[in-house]
């Protein structure tokens, strides 16, 4: 059986500085390790997915991703492990079937990396998906003034209807305070058309009596003056 050729690569994470190590050639795939302890060291993350580099002649290498604006440099619990040789994908698959596994205790997201194509495609939906959601809050936010304007035009609308009848009431109010007034006077006209007519016996009696007490006068005066002409 012949020997499988091999290839001088030299790998590394952002802010370290990479070793050169020898992996077979052949198909390369990658997975995007994230959650990972900040304690965790190139060693223990290989170590963790060698299970996965059985199938076949599979290479493993861990770019680990370090924050450049610490001295010295902090790992950020981000690493890329890259699979080479011929199983490599059924390698990326089993290492994908590790998400939400424990590494030291603690949960680690495993997911395909993405290339620079598949990243600006993300961003854009990203941005599409963030327009939409401004352009359907403002839909909402202009619905619901909608429906406050209409609510306070409901409230305005009753609050004149009721001023309305009171005015109304008022106004009715006033009209039968009237009437029972006019009534009221009618009443006392009434009284004294009927206090006149208990009255007039009492006027016709004083009339006659003071007709009889002319006429006896008239008599006496008469009388008086044949009495003087006898004489």
């Amino acid at each position: 059986e012949e020997r499988k050729s091999v290839k001088k690569q030299k790998t590394g994470g952002v802010g370290w500085q990479g070793e050169t190590v020898e992996t077979p050639l052949g198909e390369k795939t990658s997975v995007h390790v994230t959650q990972l302890p900040y304690s965790a060291t190139k060693a223990d993350i290989i170590t963790f997915f060698q299970d996965c580099s059985t199938m076949g002649a599979v290479g493993i290498d861990c770019r680990m991703v370090f924050d450049k604006s610490k001295t010295p440099f902090k790992f950020k619990g981000v690493a890329f492990l890259d699979f080479i040789g011929d199983d490599a994908t059924k390698a990326t698959n089993k290492a994908l079937a590790l998400h939400r596994s424990k590494f030291q205790n603690r949960p680690i997201n495993v997911r395909p990396t993405l290339s620079k194509e598949d990243l600006v495609q993300k961003a854009i939906d990203g941005q599409i998906t963030r327009l939409r959601m401004i352009q359907k809050s403002k839909q909402k936010q202009k619905l619901l003034r909608k429906r406050a304007a209409r609510k306070t035009k409901k409230h305005k609308k009753k609050a004149l209807m009721g001023e309305k009848s009171q005015t109304e009431g008022e106004g009715k109010k006033g009209s039968v305070e009237a009437e029972t007034a006019v009534a009221g006077s009618g009443d006392d006209d009434d009284d004294d058309d009927d206090a006149d007519d208990d009255d007039a016996p009492a006027r016709k009696n004083g009339r006659n009596m003071a007709q009889e007490s002319n006429g006896w006068r008239t008599r006496q005066n008469k009388n008086r003056g044949g009495r003087g002409g006898r004489r």
